[in-house]
């Protein structure tokens, strides 16, 4: 019965780590949305597809400007 009770206990809080990051994902999700859309960004021809980006550079002869972040990654 104790057993039960352990995995009953363990079971409730994944489930609990799995809502509180998938409420994360959103906030970051909006958080990116936001830096897309301010002016700085829009305004240019800004890619967030490595692939579409690797095929642009490859036609046009140009090389890749890639900016990594991690703040806002969802």
């Amino acid at each position: 019965m104790r057993t039960i009770i352990l995995v009953a206990l363990a079971l409730g809080f994944v489930g609990f780590d799995i809502v509180d990051a998938q409420q994360e994902q959103a906030v970051l999700r909006k958080k990116l949305e936001s830096k897309l859309s301010e002016k700085w960004v829009s305004i240019q021809n800004w890619t967030t597809d490595y692939n579409l980006a690797r095929q642009r550079a490859a036609q046009s002869g140009k090389l890749i400007f890639a900016y990594f972040t991690r703040s806002y990654a969802p």
